[in-house]
């Protein structure tokens, strides 16, 4: 595996996911660059940069909440 500072080339990739925006469903952009993503929707300009460490925290923090909830319905297989 390589490290992200070490491409030569852009990582931009498409996701399957959607946004409803401007009254069209518009597919989620990700820039990966060596520290942070930039996210934008397609057909937009406006980007949004968010750094790796925060996607980790927050896939800990919804990970933790669901895990709360499943234990709260009483499955606490």
């Amino acid at each position: 595996m390589n490290r992200l500072a070490q491409r030569k080339t852009r990582l931009i990739f498409e996701t399957e996911d959607c946004v409803f925006e401007r009254s069209q469903n518009r597919h989620i952009i990700i820039e990966a660059r060596p520290a942070h993503c930039c996210l934008r929707l397609k057909g937009g300009r406006k980007r949004f940069a968010v750094g790796y460490a925060e996607i980790y925290q927050y896939a800990i923090e919804l990970a933790e909440k669901r895990e709360a909830r499943r234990r709260k319905k009483g499955g606490a297989r």
